[in-house]
């Protein structure tokens, strides 16, 4: 509710204003006289007595006042502090202005109908009974609403930029938030590319798969084949063999002991040293017998040819599918590259047959032998190759395997008591070839097995590294020239 406050009665202008001021602060609260009281510790007649412009009040009730009646902003209390101590300065009743001089410093002027403006304002305050000092504070006390309202305004502007400044602060997040989302779905796109095509390699991993079983199904039937062509060769050559027996026998002569084969390194099926049955002396015959023999020689012949063929086709159908599998072989540095990759596939064929038959089981590789002397001499004349061995360990040599081009078998050798062996074998003349050294163990175990590069003429001598802290370990180094 709004206060009934009587005329202002001080002769001073400037505590006329400060009071005028503090009244319209105090209109503005919209509370009584009565209910300001208890909130400013002051009596409800003490503030109508300093708010009448009398006299100017004391600092500490304006200062009370103005916090009561002022919102709680520390930015609007300062500023309204600022404003009335200003004012209350400017009532100091040293310095102030006495109402009369202020009225009668106002030079007359005329109006629009001639009469001088004091005359017409006294002549129209005379119709209502008002002095123009009345006037004077009416007019302060407009200002003093004009300047509230205007520093309200203030607030209201600085209060709308902040908010303002935080829309921008938002604006910006829900930008930086949006790129990474955007950020987030470009990545999960990629996601499901990358899924889709780990499914099209899955797919077509499956579909490999397939065909492997199916290529599979073929092998183990191959094998299986193969298998059955090789125990008839074996019976086919156990008979040719008790026909041969049978047939020296006739004739009186006395058996040889059967051929023994050379002792062999523990290896793989089909390496090219494991050793072959010595063939029959056919002479010792008779020409009956020496024909069902050859006969019989000769139907062996033609199943084993059935069964080396089938092989073959095995092999390419493997290598054809690009069926590939990796075995180590601490022989094949050396050989040529054709021996190393018959090599090679016959160890695949092996494998293969072990893994689709079940464990245990063997496949037998028949590999074509090497020519005889006859067929070396006849292809251009033989040489004997030779040498001699030295292991750097100080161990003796147990055995020695060339592979040439054309020819491989076991060499012959001899330990002499420097601690070297010398050893020869018969190669066609200008043929190259490698060796193979057993350096320690046994015959039939060896405990290091270094080579040797290929090379050429019949004088080859070589220092082996079989010592394993050795830069050139399992390798021998030619010795002269």
């Amino acid at each position: 509710m709004s206060n009934r406050w009587r005329p202002l009665r001080g002769e001073h202008v400037e505590a006329r204003e400060l009071a005028g001021a503090l009244r319209e602060l105090v209109n503005g609260t919209g509370l009584s006289l009565a209910e300001l009281a208890p909130m400013t510790a002051y009596a409800k007649s003490t503030i109508s007595d300093n708010l009448n412009g009398r006299n100017r009040p004391q600092w500490a009730f304006v200062k009370v006042l103005v916090s009561v009646c002022t919102p709680r902003d520390a930015r609007a209390q300062s500023l309204q502090l600022a404003r009335f101590r200003k004012l209350w300065e400017r009532a100091d009743p040293s310095r102030a202005t006495l109402l009369e001089s202020s009225v009668s410093s106002v030079s007359p002027r005329a109006d629009s109908r001639g009469m001088p403006e004091a005359e017409h304002t006294a002549s129209g305050h005379a119709g209502t009974g008002a002095s123009p000092s009345d006037d004077i504070t009416v007019l302060r006390e407009h200002l003093v609403r004009a300047q509230q309202a205007l520093l309200h305004n203030h607030d209201l502007s600085t209060g709308v930029v902040i908010l303002q400044q935080r829309m921008d602060t938002v604006v910006r997040v829900l930008t930086s938030e949006s790129e990474e989302l955007r950020r987030e779905r470009d990545r999960v796109t990629a996601r499901d590319e990358q899924f889709s095509a780990l499914g099209d390699q899955l797919s077509d991993v499956l579909r490999r798969l397939e065909s492997a079983n199916s290529l599979s199904g073929a092998v183990n039937h191959r094998l299986r084949t193969a298998q059955r062509h090789r125990r008839l060769a074996e019976k086919l050559r156990d008979r040719a063999a008790d026909e041969l027996r049978r047939s020296r026998g006739a004739t009186g002569e006395e058996l040889p002991p059967p051929a023994q084969e050379p002792p062999t390194p523990r290896t793989e099926v089909g390496l090219p040293w494991e050793g072959r049955t010595a063939s029959a002396d056919l002479p010792l015959l008779g020409p009956a017998d020496r024909r069902a023999v050859e006969t019989m020689l000769t139907r062996i012949e033609r199943d084993l040819a059935a069964e080396s063929t089938d092989l073959a086709v095995l092999e390419t159908d493997i290598l054809d599918h690009s069926v590939s599998l990796w075995t180590g072989d601490g022989h094949s540095a050396g050989r040529p590259a054709g021996e190393a990759r018959r090599v090679r596939n016959l160890r695949v064929l092996a494998l293969l047959g072990a893994l689709l038959l079940g464990s245990g089981a063997t496949v037998a590789v028949i590999t074509a032998a090497g020519r005889d002397d006859g067929q070396v001499a006849a292809a251009g004349g033989v040489s004997e190759a030779s040498g001699e061995l030295t292991c750097s360990s100080g161990s003796r040599v147990v055995g020695v395997w060339l592979q040439g081009t054309s020819v491989h078998g076991w060499a012959e050798f001899r330990n002499t008591s420097d601690g070297k062996a010398e050893y020869s074998y018969k190669v066609p003349r200008g043929e190259r070839y490698s060796l193979h050294i057993g350096c320690g163990g046994t015959p039939e175990k060896w405990l290091v097995d270094p080579h040797t590069s290929e090379v050429d003429g019949t004088r080859n001598s070589f220092d082996c590294f079989d010592v394993q802290s050795a830069p050139r370990y399992k390798f021998c180094r030619k010795t002269d020239g």
